[in-house]
């Protein structure tokens, strides 16, 4: 929060799970609920989520769901190579589970160096890095595992 100008007085962090917030009816006017359907369990945790998210709402208040958007290049050829690449490299399964930021910030170290070398240019990897967190290395953990495949003919 300090890094935004917010002072510890002004919002109050408080940890929860969207299937089972812990607010009272009618609480907020304004609800938010960016990309985190896509990492329950099944529909029947969504379908709660989602009960859970309008309960929360008030009357008349607005209630915001990003469930993502599918299909398209990524779902239909990157996913099953990836998913694919996961089965059959035990190397890159265990990478997958055992990712940490620190690994992924190596991996940008890399990268920048490379493109010093053909651009001649520096970059401050600070922002990149604080894009690749604790969530994000459970993010691929939970999804890669179970990356829907289709069977190509």
């Amino acid at each position: 929060m300090a890094r935004y100008g917010i002072n510890e007085g002004q919002i109050k962090l408080v940890s929860g799970n969207v299937v089972d917030l812990p607010f009272e009816d009618d609480s907020f006017d304004f609800v938010c609920c960016d990309g985190v359907l896509p990492h329950l369990f099944d529909t029947a945790q969504v379908e709660n989520a989602i009960a859970e998210l309008g309960r929360v709402t008030r009357n008349h208040g607005h209630l915001f769901l990003n469930y993502l958007v599918g299909g398209g290049l990524i779902e239909t050829k990157v996913h099953d190579a990836v998913r694919n690449f996961y089965k059959e490299s035990p190397q890159f399964a265990a990478f997958v589970g055992n990712i940490k930021p620190k690994m992924l910030h190596g991996l940008v170290d890399v990268f920048l160096a490379i493109v010093k070398q053909h651009n001649n240019e520096e970059f401050d990897a600070t922002i990149i890095n604080s894009l690749l967190d604790e969530d994000l290395c459970i993010s691929i953990q939970n999804v890669v595992p179970h990356l829907n495949c289709r069977q190509v003919a």
